[in-house]
């Protein structure tokens, strides 16, 4: 057996005497990670309740397609003068679908294909400088059937996202994993000296 084998069977049973010392450190990282992972949770929660208080407040000067997913992605944005390009953008592009859509989509007439060139080339361009969230807002806004909004405004529902749990299971696992390797760590610290001491 060699010297490596010797020392690893060592550290082992060392690891293994100090079990209540992991133990230890094991349960105040678990329990610190639960309560960081449980107040990240509820700052979620609140921030969603937050945000779906402001789209109630909001409904009522919103065209009735507007869902809560879209009212979030358009206030990702921010900018008013980019929202208002992607909402702009967004009507030309269905307006030139209701034109060329169909079997005509990618095989227009000879008079309307200098029209659609100039449209695809500038749809390329405008899509590139668009940010995530305002190209985002202008795909869903491109792909809505607007045909059957026969609402005035948006319907609000409740807000039914669940409280967040105490018992954070997945935090209290990575706590449980990082208090075992500090604790491991500690052991092994403290044991190297003693090695050393006894080979003198």
């Amino acid at each position: 057996m060699n010297n490596a084998t010797i020392e690893l069977s060592d550290l082992l049973r060392r690891l293994a005497k100090k079990w209540k010392l992991l133990l230890c450190f094991m349960l105040v990282a678990a329990v610190i990670a639960g309560a960081y992972g449980y107040r990240n949770a509820q700052r979620s929660f609140e921030n969603a309740q937050a945000q779906h208080i402001r789209y109630a407040e909001a409904a009522e000067n919103l065209p009735g397609y507007f869902s809560e997913e879209l009212y979030n992605v358009r206030e990702s944005v921010r900018d008013p003068k980019r929202i208002a390009f992607a909402e702009a953008f967004a009507g030309l592009y269905r307006s030139f679908i209701a034109e060329y859509g169909g079997e005509n989509m990618f095989y227009p007439e000879k008079e309307n294909m200098q029209a659609y060139m100039m449209f695809l080339d500038s749809y390329k361009d405008v899509i590139s400088v668009m940010s995530g969230p305002e190209r985002t807002y202008f795909e869903m806004l491109a792909s809505l059937n607007l045909e059957n909004n026969e609402l005035a405004h948006p319907v609000v529902n409740d807000f039914s996202a669940p409280a967040p749990s105490v018992l954070q299971m997945k935090w209290i696992g990575i706590g449980l994993f990082l208090g075992l390797l500090a604790g491991c760590f500690v052991v092994m610290v403290s044991w190297k000296p003693e090695k050393k001491n006894e080979r003198r």
